[in-house]
């Protein structure tokens, strides 16, 4: 009987090994391995940038806000904040009329993310002389 009784002990006590080996084997693969994974961010605020003083705006609809998804590895993504990403089109040298301006992502360390998708990569906007009040 004590026997059965210290051979359960020992089977208790390979399982609770087994599990402390497999929990240790998976947190090295988590944090030293590191591997790339993706995110989306969804609704980013996309930021129109005119020359100063132009007399030039948007007509509307013109979009706010767009999706994008982003590679990087497991321990950048985890501290990448939507706030982080900046989406802006850059219409300094815009003139009047409708024409495709392109969209650009900017991500803090642009060296450790990559961009997998986007809304727009350029967007068709009306642009119209502002008129004098």
């Amino acid at each position: 009987m004590q026997n059965n009784s210290r051979n359960n002990v020992e089977k208790l006590i390979f399982k609770i090994l087994s599990v402390i080996i497999a929990i240790a084997l998976w947190l090295i693969i988590l944090y030293e391995i590191n591997p790339e994974i993706t995110k989306k961010y969804n609704d980013v605020s996309i930021t129109y940038e005119f020359a100063q003083n132009n007399g030039l705006s948007l007509v509307e609809p013109y979009p706010r806000e767009m999706d994008i998804v982003v590679k990087g590895h497991r321990n950048d993504i985890l501290y990448l904040k939507k706030d982080d990403i900046i989406i802006f089109v850059d219409l300094s040298d815009a003139i009047s009329g409708r024409k495709e301006h392109k969209v650009n992502v900017q991500i803090g360390d642009d060296e450790k993310f990559k961009i997998e998708s986007q809304d727009f990569k350029t967007l068709p906007l009306e642009i119209s002389k502002e008129k004098k009040k």
